[in-house]
């Protein structure tokens, strides 16, 4: 599953984390069973099927709540994005803000990046860009060097939150270090995410998205089978 899903054959890798963590609750392995169920339950989030990620990933936040593994175990980070996808922005603020806080308690700073990065959205949903751009700078310095592993997931959430402020030029600064970052580092779902926002940017700017974008964003959706946001 995980070989399939780093070569962008997201359609071939679900089942095959689905066999993947039936076999390990067979064997007693409720741990490892979990492990897999949330590289799931990415998947399916990215591919926004949010239905079928929360009872994938509420059962892999029970195990891991029960084993007291916190170690770079986040379900709850996806959960949250399947309540924001619902309108539930107070409970996935909630929830968020707990998992920052137990990543720096745990001294996870990456973690608690990424995490900032998703509340981050969740603060532009509420209205407040702003806050989210302050929540995202602060947890990137307490990354120190190590913030750059994720530069292309923050963009996304920096960029977004800089378009919503109309501060233009700052999100095509960032767009286009992130996807440097993301096509480098072949990562072809946030290449998607950057050009769908520099297309939105174009948009609000007045002027037409490059076709190079609308086309690149159009052919990933494709090859990583994501449907349509609801």
């Amino acid at each position: 599953g995980v070989l399939c899903a780093m070569a962008g054959r997201w359609g071939e890798a679900v089942p095959l984390f689905r066999e993947a963590a039936d076999a390990s609750r067979q064997v007693g392995d409720e741990v490892g069973a979990a492990t897999t169920a949330q590289n799931l339950g990415e998947m399916l989030v990215k591919q926004n099927r949010f239905d079928e990620a929360e009872g994938v990933l509420r059962d892999a936040a029970r195990v891991f709540q029960a084993s007291g593994n916190q170690t770079g175990a986040n379900p709850e980070v996806l959960l949250a994005q399947v309540l924001m996808n619902r309108g539930a922005l107070d409970d996935a603020h909630e929830l968020l803000s707990k998992d920052i806080a137990t990543f720096r308690s745990t001294d996870q700073p990456l973690l608690a990046l990424e995490t900032a990065a998703v509340l981050t959205d969740c603060l532009l949903r509420m209205g407040e860009p702003q806050e989210g751009l302050n929540l995202l700078a602060q947890a990137a310095e307490e990354a120190g060097e190590d913030a750059e592993y994720v530069r292309p997931v923050t963009a996304i959430s920096r960029a977004r939150a800089l378009v919503a402020l109309e501060d233009y030029d700052a999100a095509e600064t960032e767009i286009a270090a992130g996807l440097a970052a993301a096509i480098e580092n072949q990562l072809p779902y946030e290449e998607a995410m950057l050009r769908s926002v520099r297309m939105e940017l174009a948009e609000r700017a007045g002027r037409t998205p490059e076709p190079e974008d609308s086309d690149a964003v159009r052919a990933i959706f494709d090859q990583l089978e994501i449907q349509p946001p609801t």
